[in-house]
């Protein structure tokens, strides 16, 4: 905020990831009715951002960490054609970890905790 007129000053950053994802996870099926079977899944993941800047000595950079780690939960159908098999999922994905870098830079200290929270509609063709 400008002390002089009141106004805010709105400052954009754009923060690009390249992530390796390492799920671990367990998927519980029902029988198989008809040409369709549910699901539920659970699990923990690890991630990895291979474009992080969080060791850049850089003030002007907003840095995130380069590691996360965090649970999945999630349900889906496997539905059977006579060629392949489509299985849309809808999955949730909590991150556990703060991604914040302590730089004290002010872009660092204007938001205490940045954590991972994504909702995902998944199509898999097998």
């Amino acid at each position: 905020m400008d002390p002089s007129d009141g106004n805010r000053k709105w400052i954009e950053r754009k923060m690009e990831s390249a992530l390796i994802i390492f799920p671990l996870e367990i998927k519980w099926k029902t029988n198989r009715i008809d040409n369709h079977r549910w699901y539920v899944l659970g699990g923990l993941y690890g991630a990895l951002d291979l474009s992080s800047k969080a060791k850049v000595d850089d003030n002007r950079l907003f840095k995130l960490q380069q590691s996360d780690f965090g649970i999945n939960i999630g349900v889906g159908i496997d539905i059977y054609f006579e060629y392949f098999k489509l299985s849309p999922q809808l999955r949730a994905t909590y991150g556990r970890g703060n991604l914040r870098v302590y730089d004290n830079t002010s872009y660092s200290e204007t938001l205490p905790y940045i954590g991972t929270q994504a909702i995902s509609w998944i199509f898999t063709f097998e």
